[in-house]
């Protein structure tokens, strides 16, 4: 049967909500090596995601995996959203994930950086420090997540999970060539984004500063100078500046 012909009868699978028939088709495709594209699983994966439907979503991944279907972000969104349901703040996801992809036999190899990406758009930097932690370190591509760290990841006044998870990736990343140039850059967006958290406190921002200069970052954006200018004027407090110039930023 033609591609064209199997897509027409997918969406008639589709159309009807019936989505094992079309996973179905989906198999006899790849078993007939005809090309099935990534898009063509969105379906399937968005209805177990709505059932909350892990062990269904692990098998389509397995799938893709074994048939070197690309993995895409939207793939590992309705992993994801399948492991939490309607609890983003929901604790151990990425423990859960890691036995769950165990169970399957399921190794993400390089796709590790794009599960950590999703688990950054979430807002769950945690995972995402679990999993990058966990994987083989020639694996790691930062570029496909260090946006998302810079931008995710919050300073929360009492519960600094957030930021030290962010901390977490940030140096595990600092060293890796691929980060020599950008790095710098999306750490004074970190700290940038940020910087309204810790309007009530120094404390949180000059920490994280101090945390870069330590890796070795050394960050030249002056929009962070006037960050730091801001939260002295708000607290009256320049001694700070004392401090930066000791850190040689």
């Amino acid at each position: 049967m033609h591609r064209l012909a199997y897509e027409d009868l997918l969406y008639s699978r589709f159309r009807n909500k019936d989505m094992e028939g079309g996973l179905s088709v989906i198999k006899e495709m790849l078993a007939g090596g005809v090309p099935v594209r990534q898009h063509y699983l969105y379906p399937v994966l968005t209805q177990l995601a709505e059932k909350n439907d892990l062990d269904g979503a692990c098998h389509v991944l397995k799938l893709m995996i074994n048939h070197e279907i690309t993995l895409e972000v939207p793939h590992f969104q309705y992993i994801l959203r399948s492991c939490l349901g309607s609890d983003v703040s929901r604790p151990k996801i990425a423990r859960m994930l890691t036995e769950k992809f165990s169970e399957h036999k399921i190794d993400l190899g390089q796709d590790i950086n794009c599960l950590a990406q999703v688990c950054c758009d979430f807002n769950r930097v945690d995972a995402a420090a679990e999993f990058l932690e966990a994987a083989d370190k020639e694996f790691i591509l930062p570029q496909r997540f260090l946006r998302s760290v810079a931008k995710k990841g919050e300073l929360r006044e009492g519960i600094p999970v957030e930021k030290l998870s962010a901390m977490k990736i940030f140096k595990l990343v600092a060293n890796l060539p691929e980060t020599f140039n950008t790095l710098p850059y999306y750490a004074g967006l970190f700290l940038l984004r940020n910087t309204e958290k810790s309007f009530q406190s120094l404390s949180p921002f000059l920490s994280s500063l101090e945390a870069f200069f330590t890796m070795g970052v050394r960050i030249d954006d002056p929009r962070v100078y006037s960050a730091i200018l801001r939260l002295c004027l708000s607290k009256r407090d320049f001694s700070v500046f004392m401090q930066v110039d000791n850190w040689q930023f």
